[in-house]
């Protein structure tokens, strides 16, 4: 006959045996009864086990060792060094709060279990595993002097580029941007691209990337992307392309559609910084060519954007926290010794552990939130 169902249980808690914090409850029990050996109770006076050095050294020995995952990539020798000493920090800030609060923790036991709390809390919230950078600091209030890179561009307008790296391109192509003229065919030489009423640019050269960007047939532009290619002797730089445009237009009585071919050739040459442009057909096909044209940077004698650090000092304050309260009864724990046993030591800590570890990874998701909502358009992905 099948055995179905289950038996009742008899003791008090046994489902926190394998509470993801039974571990670490079992294991501060331990550390619990070593201080206790050294006749010091941190669940009933927790103040004195923080200020008696031995038993304050059990206790940061605890908090501190096992703290991190060994197989976290990001643990090598000097991500761990950073993480003892952000650890050790936070244990002071511990025991000086445990010594603030000395009046109440000798009417509640739960204060002596505020390190495995937090410490527990370190390990396994969100915010903990690397996606949000987070700082110990020494003091509630604190101020930081911030460093901010900024990139100024050519007319002296900064750019935070942290906030602004989508106009990191604009500003850099600025320095020497490309420039379209409408050229007539044929073109002789006859425009100086580097005068006034061009690119201003008198004293430089122009540059190599500079090229045929649009051909015009009839009254339209086509765009193309004719290239100039270095060539022998002293003619420059050259050009010779096919031209070659379909066309498809729609005759409104019948719906029909029609294909309509246009072919040339462009020739052109790139010479002392000017210009000679001609087509096959003499300007039947292709009339006009637009240049693509940019100044020469490698001479240096461009007005270029720079790269600084702003520093700026900002108060840092930490809000008081919401409190929680445990109800110990009498019918779960008859006295304070109890709190020895580890899987007492799990229901209580388990509970509080739900209700912090869930409040502070929303919490944070708040802040996120909020901090998504107040981005400007372009940095939002």
């Amino acid at each position: 006959m099948p055995v179905v169902g289950e038996r009742a249980s008899t003791t008090i808690g046994t489902g926190y045996n394998r509470s993801p914090i039974s571990a670490l409850a079992e294991s501060f029990a331990n550390t619990a009864n070593n201080i206790l050996r050294q006749e010091v109770d941190i669940f009933s006076t927790p103040h004195l086990a923080v200020m008696n050095p031995a038993a304050k050294q059990t206790l940061k020995e605890f908090y501190v060792n096992e703290s991190y995952d060994q197989n976290d990539p990001m643990m090598d020798a000097r991500g761990i060094e950073d993480h003892k000493k952000m650890m050790l920090e936070s244990f002071e800030n511990e025991c000086e709060a445990i010594t603030e609060n000395a009046g109440l923790g000798a009417y509640n036991p739960v204060i002596g279990m505020s390190i495995p709390m937090h410490k527990f809390i370190l390990m396994n919230t969100l915010f903990d595993k690397g996606g949000i950078p987070k700082l110990v600091t020494k003091s509630p209030k604190w101020t930081e002097t911030l460093q901010y890179p900024i990139l100024k561009d050519q007319q002296g307008v900064k750019h935070d580029l942290f906030l602004e790296q989508h106009q990191i391109k604009k500003v850099m192509d600025a320095t020497a941007p490309f420039v379209e003229y409408e050229v007539t065919l044929p073109e002789n030489q006859s425009t100086d691209f580097l005068d006034a009423d061009h690119l201003a640019h008198p004293t430089g050269n122009i540059s190599i990337a500079s090229h045929i960007s649009a051909v015009k047939i009839g009254e339209e532009w086509y765009p193309v992307n004719f290239q100039f290619t270095p060539t022998y002797g002293t003619t420059g730089r050259i050009l010779q392309k096919d031209v070659l445009i379909k066309v498809e237009s729609t005759d409104e009585a019948t719906g029909e559609t029609t294909t309509t071919e246009y072919k040339d050739m462009i020739a052109a040459t790139m010479n002392d910084n000017m210009f000679t442009v001609m087509s096959m057909s003499q300007g039947a096909v292709v009339s006009a060519v637009k240049l693509k044209v940019k100044v020469d940077t490698s001479d240096a004698r461009v007005k270029t954007p720079s790269v600084e650090w702003e520093a700026k000092t900002d108060l840092f304050e930490i809000a008081e926290a919401n409190p929680i309260n445990v109800t110990i009864s009498p019918e779960l724990i008859k006295d304070v010794h109890a709190l020895y046993n580890a899987n007492q030591l799990s229901i209580v800590m388990s509970m509080i552990k739900t209700v912090l570890e869930n409040n502070k990874d929303d919490t944070v998701k708040e802040k996120l939130d909020e901090s998504f909502a107040t981005l400007k358009p372009w940095q939002k992905v």
